[in-house]
């Protein structure tokens, strides 16, 4: 073997020069083909090594725009390091711009252009961009760490692993551009096609073909919608499982839509309605029970209400502003059941003339009532509703107005009464007093012939007072 060396020197060991483009400066060769056992530096047609810190053991560089280093065969270039750099490739021409640092070629659909391996087991523990395979920076201010791009329709850069297939960290951890799909991932069997730990942000349209899932794992799950101005008009709550509709400024509208495009059911917010059918499609509400029975049911088309069904009694309760039921329809029996104690009709009060509930009113000639300012008139109508404790059940004629008034026509009513003109008891017959608006007992029964209002319910021994009276016109 021979040795070429300048010990001690300051110029090149081994130098070769050519002159001609179909011959090598140096060529190294090596003719056994036993496959080397262990590993070591050996084997090689030419080997370089260097204690230089930030030397090569083999280093090539082009003049011109051709390639620094170059290699052919199973492995075209192979470099090893024990801390360092197994192979580098710069292209940085002082003053100039370079071409690629390194480039791998290859026209065989089952190998690869540029292949890196990482071969150890351990975990990195750490923050630090290393532990991959092929790691890529750029100082570029819209330039990628690493791209890929596939000229045939294929997928520019793909990543397979039974953790992640590809992750991203940074500003943009993972962009991907393209006019068909940008960033395309594939859960094989179980596994997710995508994950996102933290909020996503779509600035445009979203399209989902299966189902999405939100949360889990001990987290709760919103989806949130902003409209234009930046306001959540759409949120879905997990954590309470609610559904909020509109903002401050934006009010929001369920709308629910048929086949044909028509909206058949819509929640108004601003109004506070709900409209159910459209033009051309009926709209019913049906409510049903536990056992699955239709027990309410409004009908569009005919506007008719049905509560309750076989099995099951329906019942329609009128609440006062006390929370009491004031009118019940009892569908069990058919009854209609009011809290009123008689039934009245309203009727018009002499203007000027003061009259309020209990007070006993007469007929003047123009068909209105004022009270009552003598004995045993037979113009008698009757009591006014609503004194005491007792409201009338039923008030006929009811047109509203200050100088309109019920007057009990049946059942019970509070009627004032004055016990001066002799003791009342139960059962009296009572006609109209001298006392404006009292009632008194009707000693006479020759007067009291047409100017009986009523039986009194309880008596009076003395004074004037208020007491339940049957109303009986005679």
């Amino acid at each position: 073997m021979a040795t070429f060396t300048n010990a001690g020197g300051n110029t090149n060991g081994v130098v070769g020069t050519t002159s001609t483009h179909d011959a090598n400066g140096v060529v190294g060769h090596n003719s056994d083909a036993t496959p080397r056992n262990a590993n070591k530096a050996s084997g090689h047609g030419v080997f370089g090594g260097t204690l230089v810190p930030d030397g090569a053991g083999v280093f090539g560089v082009h003049a011109g725009v051709g390639i620094g280093s170059g290699g052919l065969g199973l492995i075209g270039v192979w470099g090893g390091s024990v801390n360092g750099v197994g192979v580098l490739g710069i292209s940085a021409p002082p003053g100039a711009k370079g071409g690629d640092g390194v480039q791998g070629i290859t026209n065989s659909e089952i190998r690869n252009g540029v292949f890196g391996r990482n071969d150890s087991t351990a975990k990195r523990n750490n923050d630090d961009a290393a532990g991959n395979g092929v790691f890529g920076y750029t100082r570029v201010p819209d330039g990628a760490g690493v791209m890929g791009v596939s000229g045939a329709g294929g997928i520019g850069v793909s990543g397979a692993s039974t953790s992640h297939g590809v992750m991203g960290k940074g500003g943009f951890g993972v962009t991907g551009r393209g006019s068909i799909i940008g960033v395309w991932g594939i859960g094989d069997g179980s596994g997710w096609a995508g994950q996102f730990s933290g909020p996503v942000l779509v600035n445009g349209s979203a399209y989902f073909q299966r189902e999405v899932s939100v949360g889990g794992g001990g987290n709760s799950g919103d989806v949130r919608v902003l409209d234009g101005a930046g306001r959540r008009v759409v949120l879905v709550d997990g954590a309470n499982a609610d559904l909020h509709v509109g903002a401050n400024g934006n009010a929001g509208d369920v709308i629910v839509v048929d086949s044909s495009g028509r909206q058949t059911i819509r929640l108004h917010s601003d109004f506070a309605a709900l409209v159910v059918g459209a033009n051309g499609k009926k709209g019913d509400i049906q409510v049903l029970d536990g056992a699955g029975r239709v027990v309410f049911a409004m009908e569009g088309n005919t506007g008719l209400l049905t509560i309750g069904a076989a099995g099951n009694d329906g019942e329609i309760r009128v609440l006062d502003t006390n929370g009491i039921p004031r009118v019940r329809i009892i569908g069990s029996s058919g009854d209609i059941s009011l809290s009123g104690a008689d039934c009245a009709e309203e009727f018009e009060i002499t203007p000027g003339i003061a009259a309020e509930p209990g007070d006993v009113l007469v007929i003047e000639e123009d068909e209105r009532l004022r009270r009552c300012l003598e004995a045993y008139d037979r113009r008698v109508a009757g009591v006014m509703s609503g004194a005491g404790d007792l409201r009338p059940g039923i008030v006929l004629d009811r047109r509203g107005g200050e100088r309109r008034a019920p007057i009990a026509l049946a059942g019970k009513v509070v009627c004032k009464v004055d016990a001066g003109y002799g003791a009342i008891g139960v059962g009296d017959l009572l006609t109209t007093s001298p006392t404006p608006g009292h009632a008194m007992r009707a000693a006479d029964p020759s007067r009291a012939f047409g100017a009986v209002l009523g039986k009194a319910l309880r008596g009076l021994p003395g004074g004037r007072g208020l007491v339940p009276v049957l109303v009986g016109l005679q």
